[in-house]
């Protein structure tokens, strides 16, 4: 074949679908205008929209990670300044556990997340769906050690 005999249909085509591709990116640049208003204008009952919630978890994240941070680097000294002795015996061998349970809570909080995804699916009419993905509660080990 020397030649395309349908080239100038193939180009209608090609057209065709260019059109309604840039339709789409247009459309969806207007959702996401529409979006940004409804995430803006959205609040729960102390007025705040998401994006001021998902700060004030940063920001309580950050002051419990700081709390409980200076409490475990507190007990780290406090079992380490502790003889050989009490360590290997059993109040230092509780001790440790409980100092671990705390460490185990704050790597926890250190790892909380919360991650906000847009999905839309394309089936016989568009499906947008909302999925967040908030951390469960944690659970604070006991104020001091059960001897």
């Amino acid at each position: 074949m020397r030649k395309i005999n349908d080239h100038d249909e193939i180009e209608v085509s090609r057209l065709e679908l260019s059109k309604v591709g840039q339709n789409i990116r247009d459309l969806i640049e207007t959702l996401d205008s529409k979006v940004q208003t409804l995430l803006a204008e959205t609040v729960d009952d102390n007025g705040d929209n998401l994006s001021e919630l998902l700060s004030q978890f940063e920001d309580k994240k950050q002051s419990l990670m700081d709390s409980v941070g200076e409490a475990v680097g507190e007990m780290e000294a406090y079992y380490d300044d502790r003889s050989e002795t009490w360590q290997n015996g059993h109040r230092g061998e509780v001790y440790h556990d409980w100092y671990s349970s705390w460490l185990d809570t704050f790597n926890s909080i250190e790892s909380m997340t919360i991650e906000v995804k847009w999905l839309t699916e394309y089936r016989d009419n568009g499906d947008v769906t909302i999925d967040v993905g908030v951390p469960d509660d944690i659970e604070l080990p006991s104020e001091a050690p059960e001897y």
